[in-house]
């Protein structure tokens, strides 16, 4: 099942306020390091303005880190709408998500649907496919009536059940309303907090599976995996003291989540020993002989012959692990890094 980042998972780090500004290159790459094998360049206003040569670069860098790309807008102006048909075409991409209302256009679904009518059978001819998200500006209800309306495979929701809470539409209430019309998924966690004095709360965001978000239960209803539904990873994160700060926090949850979303969607481990998935160096596969001591939470691995006399241990938690091997200067395998992820423990 495709997991994958958005450049809102880079909303501080990319901003002109960082201690340095991660450009869309910088972001594929953390992408990448992560094990995402999607990014999603969503409300990006700088993606419209670059050239095709640009953009042709920009698809050819995501393909040589075999990553699929998305992108996501706002509004349903047909004019809007056939711009980033053509950027998908450019960018090889095969996921637009938008959303119904815009600052000076907010259709009813009347007009939303015979907007939609006009532009999704070039979605379709295309081979694109259409998300319209849910989010507190426009009734559930409402964004059904129009997916309902349109009645195409190419038209349907990109479910983000944390946006509706600020309408007062439970999340349980919009992922059971919306789960057979989902094509694509943004996963963030919230909480809500009070305000100093106890006076009133705010709804923010927290780390992947520590807030009110039922993933497990979302995910139940919505069979992502069985569908082919990507999951995109955003964040609602306030900014800290510093803009240092924020910046390292954020890296944190991108983490974070990351691994929360590995060790979820595994498939089940064949019964019998388990295997570590081949070590590569400077594009050639190394040598491995690994031998293994168990105790109860923990696993001590010696690697020998390419890193003699180097032990290293890792507490397994409940979300599964990431081993990983890091670059050593007096190591002649200089260059080596690789994260092995050694899922959940029975």
């Amino acid at each position: 099942m495709p997991v994958g980042l958005s450049t809102y998972a880079f909303f501080w780090r990319s901003s002109d306020t960082a201690p340095r500004p991660l450009g869309l290159p910088g972001m594929l790459a953390e992408t990448r390091a992560l094990g995402a094998t999607v990014f999603q360049i969503c409300d990006y206003p700088a993606i419209e303005s670059m050239s095709s040569a640009q953009l042709r670069d920009l698809r050819d860098t995501a393909a040589g880190l075999d990553i699929a790309l998305e992108l996501g807008t706002r509004g349903i102006w047909l004019a809007q709408l056939e711009r980033y048909l053509e950027l998908a075409a450019i960018l090889d991409a095969r996921f637009v998500r938008t959303m119904l209302h815009t600052a000076d256009h907010r259709p009813a679904p009347a007009e939303a649907i015979d907007l939609l009518r006009q532009a999704v059978p070039r979605y379709r001819d295309q081979g694109v496919t259409l998300g319209l998200e849910t989010y507190e500006q426009v009734p559930t209800k409402d964004l059904l009536a129009v997916v309902h309306g349109v009645d195409s495979p190419n038209l349907g929701v990109c479910l983000d059940p944390a946006n509706c809470v600020a309408r007062l539409e439970l999340p349980a209430y919009v992922i059971g309303q919306v789960a057979p019309h989902v094509v694509n998924m943004h996963v963030k966690d919230f909480t809500f907090t009070r305000h100093e004095g106890w006076v009133g709360f705010s709804l923010i965001g927290c780390p992947l599976g520590t807030g009110l978000l039922d993933y497990d239960g979302m995910i139940r209803s919505v069979s992502p995996e069985e569908r082919g539904i990507s999951q995109i990873v955003e964040h609602w994160l306030p900014r800290a003291t510093t803009m240092e700060e924020t910046c390292r926090i954020e890296q944190q949850w991108t983490q974070q989540s990351c691994v929360f979303l590995g060790g979820r969607n595994q498939p089940p481990r064949p019964p019998g020993p388990r295997r570590f998935p081949p070590l590569v160096s400077r594009g050639r596969k190394a040598r491995r002989a690994f031998t293994a001591t168990r105790p109860r939470n923990s696993l001590t691995l010696a690697a020998e012959p390419l890193w003699a006399q180097r032990i290293i241990t890792i507490q397994f938690r409940d979300a599964g692990c990431v081993l990983t091997l890091a670059e050593d200067p007096a190591d002649p395998t200089e260059g080596l890094k690789r994260s092995i992820d050694l899922g959940r423990t029975p």
